[in-house]
């Protein structure tokens, strides 16, 4: 299954065991997570525990950081700031893969984006009318 980025990030909790921290689901598959957080306070190759929620089924899963990156903007800013106006924060991205995923919350991720299709697919057709 292919990568998707969400149109609409989802709210995930990380647990480092030492602290939680919080952040938002860029990109989901049944392989793994791309996570947008303000900063990263582990290593790559660190494991963790994430919890988020898709239609109502909380999915807690065991993963693996593998890869960090720095300085991403959401949203480029297409305007110049005024003089006394603050520059956007660059947020960091970490990209981690479950560890094994339980086949329920495979299940959960694969019928979420068939709902998300679906409902674009009726969009689309309402649109044509």
């Amino acid at each position: 299954m292919a990568s998707r980025a969400l149109r609409e990030p989802i709210a995930v909790t990380l647990d480092t065991e030492s602290q939680k921290l919080t952040g938002f689901i860029m990109q989901l598959n049944t392989v793994g997570i791309l996570v947008e957080l303000d900063r990263i306070p582990f290593k790559v190759g660190s494991f963790l525990t994430v919890s988020f929620t898709l239609d109502d089924v909380l999915l807690t899963e065991r993963v693996r950081s593998i890869k960090h990156y720095d300085g991403f903007f959401r949203r480029i800013p297409k305007k110049k700031p005024e003089p006394n106006e603050a520059l956007p924060t660059p947020k960091k991205l970490v990209e981690m893969h479950f560890q094994r995923i339980q086949e329920k919350h495979r299940v959960a991720i694969v019928r979420y984006f068939m709902k998300l299709k679906q409902a674009a697919l009726a969009t689309r057709r309402r649109s044509n009318r």
